[in-house]
């Protein structure tokens, strides 16, 4: 049994055994208790916990992800945290050669001392990254915890265009770990490039154009409303890249996954169907965020909604906005969303500047 993983309850009463005698105070006596757990607990949460690897899985097929990549992303990601540190695999490696038997993972993990074990599963679609870890720890390697976790690329090389994902890598890794230790503030302490919380997976539904009533003149938008409404779904995706509480995946990544259920050439211009909502569902994206514009008189509603995939496959508003736009224009209507975007979330990317 691994030395550091200790009963907490003997060594309370072990630290008392010497001061039973000297205390007889009841008032003193349980300040004395009080002390001594919160000491131990400071000491618990400072003390720094070795990690081993037990396993990776990836797509071996995907030259974007690899082993190396998986246990840097890993080797950063519990650094971070200033409470954990990973056995680097070489060193693992080396020192169970010296063992003259084959070990089991729990036997490994004891046998190099290291307190927590992890198993990793990261995979890709698109520009889409996600992990999931299974962290053993506790006398016997019982306790088991899992989280996962989701990070965005929109690098690639200059050269070859190949996408380049280790920064999707190391954060889906430091979110999914988030989520195994129940602590969105994991790394409120870290630097500040390392500054993450679990997220939402959310994508970019239709931005529905709705046929006006024969009294109103037809804009221009109407009748270019594939390509107005492509535009005006890059540009939602656009305006909330980069959000530390919502990964939203673009519409590459949307199609790719529609794509995978023969969902093909999946028009932005109108509603989500029922059977988009299952697609999107069963690749584990929680949130939608949809639109419409409406022709009014003397100009149009632009509307935005922020919304959840129920378990029933429907969609519950969490946030709606309006703006109202009012000329027949592409840059009008990206204005009149910008407005309704920031009247549900606050701050959006302002590297998406108003036409304006």
């Amino acid at each position: 049994m691994n030395e550091n993983r200790t009963n907490v309850r003997e060594t309370i009463w072990g630290l008392l055994g010497g001061c039973k005698q000297h205390v007889t105070n009841r008032k003193h006596w349980l300040t004395l208790c009080f002390l001594l757990v919160t000491l131990i607990s400071v000491q618990a949460q400072t003390r720094i916990q070795k990690v081993m690897i037990g396993g990776m899985q990836y797509d071996s097929s995907d030259a974007s992800i690899s082993p190396g990549k998986i246990e840097t992303g890993l080797t950063i990601a519990l650094e971070a945290t200033k409470k954990y540190k990973l056995i680097p695999n070489d060193v693992r490696d080396s020192l169970l050669r010296l063992r003259p038997d084959t070990l089991s993972v729990l036997m490994a993990a004891d046998y190099i001392k290291a307190e927590l074990i992890v198993f990793c599963n990261v995979g890709r679609i698109g520009n889409l990254v996600r992990s999931e870890v299974i962290v053993l720890g506790g006398d016997g390697f019982i306790i088991n915890l899992r989280g996962v976790g989701y990070g965005v690329t929109s690098i690639e090389r200059d050269s070859t265009h190949e996408i380049i994902t280790d920064p999707a890598v190391l954060s889906s890794l430091q979110r999914a770990l988030c989520v195994a230790f129940n602590d969105s503030a994991l790394y409120a302490s870290a630097d500040s490039v390392l500054q993450v919380r679990p997220t939402v997976l959310a994508a970019v539904g239709g931005i529905e154009f709705k046929e006006p009533s024969k009294d109103l003149g037809v804009w221009s938008l109407f009748k270019e409303k594939v390509p107005a409404s492509y535009d005006a779904a890059q540009h939602i995706a656009e305006a909330l890249r980069g959000r530390d509480d919502i990964t939203l995946i673009d519409l590459d990544t949307r199609d790719s996954i529609l794509a995978k259920a023969r969902l093909f050439m999946v028009e932005n211009y109108n509603a989500s169907t029922a059977t988009e909502l299952n697609v999107l569902s069963a690749f584990e994206v929680t949130h939608l965020i949809t639109g419409s514009i409406e022709r009014i008189r003397g100009g149009a509603i632009c509307t935005i909604a922020y919304e959840e995939i129920t378990a029933q496959k429907t969609l519950k508003r969490i946030k709606r906005a309006e703006s109202v736009i009012n000329v027949d224009s592409k840059a009008a209507l990206k204005d009149g969303m910008r407005d309704a975007l920031k009247k549900i979330f606050g701050e959006i990317n302002d590297s998406v500047e108003p036409s304006r």
